[in-house]
């Protein structure tokens, strides 16, 4: 690596390029395991604490992927992903290595680097992926087309070629001669797999979306009146920056936007939608997003409700009529892509100029992809607050939807108060004497099953959870538990009178709709300060005035949940009191492989730049409980750990809930 350093570094230079790889056998052979194709790390150290550090990394995420935030120092990575997302906002090769030359203190940058933004920007303009009369097609630049079928690009067979046509190209200034080809139906996956992922080829995808807006007849301009929002709410600056890099050139641009929780996804969404002023199909994660969708839709706009369809399982059937419309938003869940029902089937027939997918990270599960492949689509908007996904799937998304076209940072959100900032805080809580001997008996026999649900269902978590409680009911503060075992917990009676104690109500998938609607306007309407949750709370709840969380148990390294439960309590809150508004909590057994577990997500949250403490139950200092109240506690504690220890052993072999996850 050449770290010899401009003259003049001291001054406008704020940035210094590294290379980062693997210096022996061992941490070559821990990059393959993680399944990783990019081994050497192309990394851009920002100064934080530079005057132009705002505007330098503005810049530098348009073909950077951040990595980890300090106080003074912002990480960011040079990948092909990051280098499609700048050729798709219009950057070419030269662009980008003028900006780092001219913001790097190196001499010079590292030739390593220069040759892999030459390598994986070479084929950008070469490929058009889009939608045409109810069938998908590619065209690819002739020259590029021969040397894939050099290279064995094994997707010839799902391709059938229509005509070859000439086609300027906008950075050259030159034309090329392309191959249009039609692609096999419900096939368009696996080429468009193949081009990104085997071959670097960054598939372009646009959506001449103004065309047919210009040919619309007058009856048709009045309906289109709809498509605004109303005059008392307009977007943040973040937002406007993702709908401009979404809009580009009068094109609409297919792609991924990553807004934290809290930062307005869904009303980001819904503006593409205005914009676009055509049928939009959503497609949510869970119920609960389904109805906030709708629920934004009519707050935030003048759509008229008889053009906003739901479809559930638990509502009647959406008339062929109704969703045949040229401007209906239909909203659904991925539950319902697999349905067998009339009106799903006939959603799979349309054709619709937009597909937005909100939570777009659970895109790759083997259960919903084949279904979502049926659907046609000129456009594809995936939205989501946490790319992250335990089987290294994650970036499945970027040739399924598209590029990454805008990432808006927490630490910049929070300095302009668009979000809350929270204070994390690791609780260490030990175990009463015969539940650890019975804890350090299974883990002598390896038993990871029982040894895993000890440690999640600790007791002494429930001691700590209480003086949490109470020291936040004291600054009449909004609670919410978020717990993994909710089920286990309640088939022992004690989760329930755990809750009762303290006034608190438990929502697990088990709760009807209806029921959770209740409680949680009960809790908006000041009447309740606290809930319990099983997983059903990791996304889609909509519960703004929530200003603490508190995780008691988790689901293993997840990082998507330890943000995903973070997020619950992100929404910005009036009225702050101290230089924090909401505090994070995890619970965790010290002296287990809980420890280990919850330090992955401390370091992705570390890394984010959120404050982290870590400190024992001793040092909480809550208020003094009622006599009655202790004794209460203390007998509830007792029976939930004999109730564990008798049942902990049961056989199973799954050790997560099923609640909706």
């Amino acid at each position: 690596m050449d770290e010899t350093f401009k003259m003049d570094h001291y001054l406008r230079p704020i940035i210094i390029m590294r290379i980062d790889e693997p210096q022996n056998e061992q941490q070559l052979k821990k990059v393959k395991n993680s399944n990783e194709t990019q081994w050497k790390k192309y990394e851009i150290i920002l100064e934080k604490f530079h005057r132009d550090a705002a505007a330098a990394e503005e810049t530098l995420i348009q073909f950077a992927e951040p990595s980890s935030t300090t106080t003074n120092i912002q990480t960011f990575i040079i990948t092909f992903y990051s280098l499609y997302t700048a050729m798709t906002l219009g950057w070419n090769e030269e662009r980008i290595k003028s900006e780092i030359d001219r913001l790097a203190k190196n001499e010079r940058i590292p030739k390593d680097i220069t040759d892999f933004i030459e390598k994986n920007t070479q084929y950008f303009n070469r490929a058009y992926f889009y939608l045409e009369k109810d069938s998908y097609y590619i065209d690819i630049e002739m020259k590029l087309l021969q040397e894939l079928k050099q290279r064995k690009f094994g997707q010839m067979h799902n391709l059938t070629s229509i005509e070859n046509y000439d086609r300027q190209d906008s950075l050259l200034n030159d034309n090329k001669t392309f191959v249009k080809f039609k692609i096999k139906a419900n096939e368009h996956f696996s080429v468009n797999r193949e081009l990104v992922e085997d071959f670097n080829v960054p598939v372009k995808q646009e959506f001449d979306y103004l065309k047919d807006l210009e040919n619309t007849k007058q009856d048709t301009q009045k309906k289109l009146q709809q498509f605004r929002m109303k005059a008392i709410y307009q977007l943040y600056s973040h937002q406007n920056r993702a709908l401009k890099k979404i809009f580009q050139n009068d094109k609409a641009h297919s792609g991924v936007i990553i807004l934290p929780c809290g930062a307005g996804k869904t009303l980001l969404g819904i503006n593409v939608a205005l914009k676009i002023k055509r049928k939009t199909l959503i497609i949510c994660d869970q119920v609960n997003d389904v109805y906030q969708w709708q629920k934004s839709f009519i707050k935030f706009t003048e759509m008229d409700k008889n053009n906003l369809a739901i479809i559930l399982r638990t509502q009647q059937e959406v008339p062929m009529a109704v969703l045949g419309r040229e401007h209906i938003i239909v909203i659904t869940n991925k539950d319902m892509i697999s349905s067998n029902r009339k009106d799903i089937k006939h959603v799979t027939t349309l054709e619709w100029p937009l597909l937005i997918m909100d939570e777009v990270h659970g895109l790759p599960a083997e259960q919903i992809n084949a279904e979502i492949s049926k659907l046609k689509a000129n456009m594809k908007i995936g939205l989501t607050a946490t790319p992250y996904r335990q089987d290294n799937k994650i970036k499945e998304i970027f040739y399924k939807v598209g590029p990454k076209l805008h990432e808006s940072m927490i630490v910049d959100l929070k300095q302009m108060g668009y979000v809350s900032k929270i204070y994390c805080v690791q609780v260490y809580v030990g175990m009463q004497d015969m539940y650890k001997n019975k804890y350090e008996e299974f883990r002598r026999v390896n038993n990871q099953f029982v040894t895993n649900t000890l440690y999640q269902m600790n007791p002494k978590k429930f001691e700590v959870l209480q003086s949490l409680i109470n020291i936040h009911r004291a600054r009449k503060d909004k609670i919410l538990v978020f717990c993994e075992k909710v089920n286990k917990l309640a088939d022992t009676g004690t989760l329930e009178k755990f809750a009762k104690l303290n006034n608190c109500p438990i929502i697990s998938q088990k709760v009807e709709q209806t029921e959770r609607s209740a409680i949680y306007k009960l809790y908006q309407e000041d009447k309740l300060d606290v809930i319990i949750f099983g997983q059903i709370a990791d996304q889609g709840l909509d519960l703004p005035s929530a200003n603490v969380g508190i995780q008691i148990s988790f689901n293993f390294k997840s990082v998507r949940q330890e943000f995903q439960r973070m997020g619950r309590i992100q929404r910005k809150k009036e009225n702050q009191i101290g230089e924090y508004d909401c505090f994070f909590y995890s619970i965790v057994t010290k002296g287990t492989r809980e420890v280990e577990i919850q330090f992955e997500r401390q370091i992705a949250v570390i890394n984010q730049g959120y404050p982290y403490e870590i400190i024992s139950a001793d040092e909480l200092k809550p208020p003094q409980s009622e006599a009655d109240k202790k004794i209460q506690l203390d007998k509830i504690l007792d029976e939930m750990q004999k109730k564990v220890l008798d049942t902990c052993t049961s056989k199973g072999d799954d050790d997560r809930e099923e609640d909706g996850y």
